[in-house]
């Protein structure tokens, strides 16, 4: 895997100058051809006060993102929060389709928990909670009975679309992968993947 990292230094251009752009360049360099290949971009937010997140996607962006789940943001464990401010950070794959997004924190339920092996990873990349239960749209996601993989795709000041806001879900400290894929990962071939923060 090659990564790079970088952003452009112009002041008069706010959206440009508060960016960062990653690039992943990723080789097959055995002598096997793959299926079912995805490529998942993990983030840790904290946004401020990390104690208070909630997070989203939106599909026609190919992003996801966080924003506080309560105002004011207050400051927490030397860290500032930010106040009264609207804050928003969002992650966007550039080159290529937002196949599915999943989030998770520190869950009483395990099935919703960190990833600890290859199996749960895996699950959490193709549409699964960890312990193997499908994702769902319901209210946090989990146990329902409509698959989806997309967790949180509404608009949050939108009653009537699924967001942590009309789930009435508690704000807390978030986990958050956005998915791309599956792709069919030929061997000497590469595969780019190019995101915004």
């Amino acid at each position: 895997i090659k990564g790079c990292a970088y952003d452009y230094n112009c002041s008069n251009n706010s959206s440009l100058f508060n960016t960062v752009f990653v690039e992943y360049d990723i080789q097959n360099k055995s002598l096997d051809n793959y299926h079912d290949f995805y490529f998942g971009q993990w983030v840790d937010y904290d946004l401020g006060n990390f104690s208070n997140d909630r997070v989203g996607c939106d599909t026609s962006s190919n992003s996801f993102y966080v924003y506080n789940g309560t105002v004011p943001d207050v400051n927490i464990a030397g860290v500032n929060g930010y106040g009264t401010q609207t804050v928003v950070q969002t992650t966007a794959f550039l080159n290529r389709k937002l196949s599915g997004h999943v989030s998770w924190g520190n869950a009483a339920n395990a099935g919703m928990n960190d990833p600890v092996n290859a199996t749960q990873y895996y699950n959490y990349l193709t549409g699964r909670w960890a312990d193997s239960t499908l994702m769902t749209y319901d209210s946090t996601g989990y146990g329902g009975t409509t698959p989806y993989p997309y967790a949180f795709d509404g608009n949050p000041a939108n009653v009537a679309q699924w967001s942590e806001c009309s789930a009435s879900l508690q704000s807390g400290d978030r986990r958050s992968m956005g998915v791309s894929g599956p792709y069919n990962f030929q061997k000497d071939s590469t595969l780019k993947f190019s995101l915004a923060y």
